[in-house]
């Protein structure tokens, strides 16, 4: 079980069949490892530093839910997401490591994911928000919210973007549960 520096209070968000929620206990450490280990940013990332880097990080994960069968309690949602906030909870929050997998890319997922880490109640009295993306990624944020700030100097195609808390970032949803 991961363990939070927060508070016990955490933030869910469904829509038909997916759910994304802050509760590191839902989080599944496997998967996560699994995609950032053949990322083209973390390739070959030990388990040992992932596991340190969810512990002490602000961290959502995107869950398919499996529907309940009548007869039988609901299933355990299944990791296919994953964000990651290295934050002071005060004034700075930095995203990372933001993924879909492959399997369920293409339905909305990614966007949706990034709308319910922009919209964290606990992240929102941060002064600066900022991200490291590639170039063929930059325009996705853009339609995010997110700005250009600079391009990383000796790394081709790297930008840093930034965003300004409050600033829509799409639909979230309730953080009830609710879904848009």
């Amino acid at each position: 079980m991961m363990t939070s520096p927060s508070t016990a209070s955490y933030e869910s968000w469904t829509r038909p069949g997916f759910l994304v929620s802050t509760d590191p206990a839902l989080l599944q450490l496997p998967v996560i490892h699994g995609y950032l280990a053949r990322s083209y940013w973390a390739p070959n990332v030990p388990l040992e530093t992932v596991t340190k880097a969810v512990e002490n990080s602000f961290c959502l994960g995107l869950y398919a839910v499996p529907p309940a069968e009548e007869e039988q309690s609901s299933p355990a949602p299944v990791q296919v997401g994953f964000a990651r906030w290295i934050t002071d909870r005060s004034t700075f929050a930095y995203l990372s490591d933001v993924f879909v997998l492959e399997s369920h890319a293409g339905k909305g997922l990614g966007r949706w994911l990034l709308s319910c880490a922009m919209s964290v109640a606990e992240l929102q009295c941060c002064r600066s928000l900022m991200c490291k993306t590639r170039e063929g990624t930059v325009g996705w944020y853009e339609s995010l919210g997110w700005t250009r700030w600079e391009q990383s100097t000796g790394e081709k195609n790297i930008w840093v973007l930034q965003k300004k808390p409050g600033a829509s970032a799409g639909s979230a949803g309730n953080a009830d549960g609710a879904s848009q």
